[in-house]
């Protein structure tokens, strides 16, 4: 819509489309953990402003649980909190 109005004699057709939600955790912290039932997948989700700091985090902590390694701030960001 807004490319049509900003250029309303040009013939737009719109080939794709892309959007998004955005939310947020109660407490604003990203969900990053194991699926409770499903072996070998994975969830990193939440970023919102912090998205940078939180997938860095977040790669971390998903390295060392598919590693099987310990990782205190695992705790934290878990999906069942």
């Amino acid at each position: 819509m807004a490319a049509q109005w900003l250029f309303p004699l040009l013939d737009i057709k719109v080939a794709f489309a892309w959007g998004a939600v955005f939310g947020e955790s109660v407490d604003n912290l990203p969900f990053i953990g194991k699926h409770p039932t499903k072996d070998r997948i994975y969830y990193l989700l939440g970023y919102g402003g912090n998205g940078t700091v939180y997938s860095m985090l977040g790669s971390v902590i998903l390295k060392d649980l598919i590693l099987g390694r310990s990782n205190k701030d695992a705790e934290i960001v878990k999906l069942d909190r």
